[in-house]
């Protein structure tokens, strides 16, 4: 009986370790491989560092890279072969054509772009000229409360047009240091037909009863035109969530790091004080990005380290190590590639004909360019085999 058992064992250790070399092995069959870089000139009074990069191809076919300068404040596009500026609209925070303090945009044409200020709750529909053409406010009365929510239409959140329906993800107004936060609405439609809005979603059930720090509280999502389906990845789930707008259902898929052994656990002291420590020791999944050439997509994930270094200095947040994860058009995992420390920022990326930019705008990064925004271009090898 106990040798009938002992083989039963060792029969199960087998095929569970075939399993999970099979599963291994799909993280190594593509990876990200540095192609050439890419230099776009900052003017003076623009810094490389931004809210909101997307790449925009215009009835011309140039493929340009769609850049807001915030403090200027000017959008501004460039055309990526060239690396050479192609147009600027310029922006005015105030007065008649006002669209306050720019966080992020919607670029659908050259006479048909919103820009969103986060801060005023306003939506600013504009011309190529800069000229204001019509406004929205997604905040009813003068003040925010528990079930209303900041925009956030970052490079990593990019609004997204259905019919009259724009789609944005919001940070809930709420205390971060409190589970109720996450009892909070994390996404909101603006009918730009009647100005209408209204809130929808929330976190996943792995996010109740916990705190996770102000880094927890950010996530990602992308959209697949082909499927109209969004993509969502939220920092502490090794899962993606699918969600159909047309039937409002929800579907999770399995997309975790390879290099993240343990499920991550919330803070033991949800106070100010203590997030930093945390933040530093704790892994993240953060931007999820589809790409249409490759129909494929890409997962950053932040990787944690101590908190102090072994001088006992603390250690900077950027100089968490970053990886990619790739994964098929169906959300299934072909590969994850580390980047180089020190170099990249996980939050400014595009994609592009050539494959995916990553900004080389790291502020640890020892060849860093102040007065250019920097990009590496990643291919994945080998091809795909649906590139076009």
């Amino acid at each position: 009986m106990i040798k009938t058992s002992s083989l039963f064992l060792f029969v199960l250790f087998i095929l569970s370790s075939c399993q999970t070399r099979k599963k291994n092995d799909n993280y190594e069959k593509y990876e990200l491989v540095q192609d050439h870089t890419v230099n776009f000139p900052m003017d003076d009074q623009t810094s490389y560092r931004t809210f909101f990069v997307n790449s925009f191809q215009d009835s011309l076919n140039n493929e340009l890279l769609v850049f807001l300068a915030q403090q200027k404040p000017s959008i501004q596009f460039f055309d990526i072969a060239n690396q050479s500026l192609y147009k600027e609209i310029k922006l005015s925070k105030g007065g008649p054509h006002g669209v306050g303090s720019p966080a992020g945009l919607l670029m659908l044409s050259w006479d048909s772009i919103f820009v969103v200020s986060s801060s005023r709750y306003l939506v600013s529909l504009i011309n190529s000229n800069g000229a204001l053409l019509k406004s929205y406010r997604v905040l009813t009365g003068s003040a925010y409360n528990d079930n209303t929510g900041m925009l956030q239409p970052y490079t990593t959140s990019p609004p997204v047009k259905i019919n009259d329906l724009i789609y944005f993800n919001v940070a809930p107004d709420r205390d971060v240091y409190k589970p109720s936060y996450f009892e909070g609405t994390t996404n909101l439609t603006l009918d730009i037909s009647n100005g209408q809005y209204a809130y929808f979603n929330t976190y996943p059930k792995e996010f109740k009863n916990g705190v996770w720090g102000v880094t927890g509280i950010t996530y990602s999502t992308t959209f697949n035109p082909l499927k109209k389906e969004f993509i969502y990845s939220f920092t502490i789930s090794d899962s993606l969530v699918v969600f159909d707008p047309e039937t409002n259902k929800s579907k999770r898929y399995y997309a975790g790091s390879r290099f993240i052994k343990s499920k991550i656990r919330p803070m033991s002291k949800p106070e100010n004080n203590h997030d930093l420590e945390y933040a530093l020791e704790t892994p993240y999944y953060k931007g999820i990005i589809y790409d249409k050439y490759r129909d494929m997509y890409y997962r950053f994930v932040i990787h944690s380290i101590p908190y102090k270094d072994e001088t006992g200095e603390i250690n900077g947040f950027h100089e968490k190590p970053v990886s990619v994860i790739l994964l098929d058009k169906d959300l299934s995992v072909m590969g994850e590639t580390k980047l180089p420390d020190n170099i990249f920022l996980n939050h400014i990326y595009f994609v592009a004909k050539d494959g995916l930019f990553i900004s080389n705008g790291n502020p640890e990064n020892p060849e860093l360019k102040e007065d250019f925004a920097v990009f590496t271009c990643f291919k994945v090898s080998p091809p795909p085999a649906n590139t076009n």
